[in-house]
Formats: structure tokens, sequence, C-alpha cells
């Protein structure tokens, strides 16, 4: 279960990736989704996007993540993924996959 600051932190970084990439859908996993995060542990997101994703599009989504970052004093750490790749079966044995499949909270 999401905690209070959780909560905002995580309307935080779906608002400024909205912004940029309005399709896009986001989970959060890890640490903070599963509530036994401790102060300093980073925030993990999983950013699916419409389309073919290189690392100019997702540069373009990180600054203003990277920027929330400073503000907060906390690591927000985005993996950017095409959404019908990321749901084509080939990911079904990889870890990442499995773990967000688990655990992820969709925002």
């Amino acid at each position: 279960m999401i905690k209070r600051k959780s909560n905002d932190v995580a309307r935080q970084v779906k608002d400024l990736v909205v912004a940029v990439e309005p399709s896009a859908e986001l989970l959060l996993y890890g640490s903070h989704c599963r509530g036994d995060c401790a102060n300093g542990k980073d925030w993990d997101f999983l950013v699916l996007l419409d389309g073919p994703v290189d690392s100019a599009r997702a540069d373009r989504v990180r600054h203003p993540l990277y920027q929330l970052s400073l503000e907060i004093g906390e690591d927000i750490k985005a993996v950017f993924k095409d959404k019908q790749d990321w749901n084509d079966v080939k990911h079904k044995n990889v870890p990442l996959y499995e773990r967000i499949r688990r655990e992820g909270i969709t925002l």
C-alpha cells in the first residue's frame, strides 16, 4: 500500500510524464509501492509509451523527473518501454517484467 508521501510524489511524477507524453502509462514498483522503503530509497517507475522509445524521447521525460528528484532530495528512476512491446509474451520470463507484474501499481 502506498503511503501519503508516496501518493504525492507518484502523482507529481505522473503529472510530469503526461505533460510530455499524454498517452503514457505509469506503474510504480519497488520499495515505495510495497511500503517497505527507507529514507533515501529511490523511486522506481515503469513508463509505457505508444510506439518506439529512443534515448531522445526518454530524455524529454527524464529531464523534468530529474528536476523533481532534486526538489524532493530522492532519486527517481524510470524505465521506458514501448507499450506494445512490453505486453508481448516474449517478456514473460524476464525478471523485471515478472517483478513489475507482481508488485507494480498502476498510477
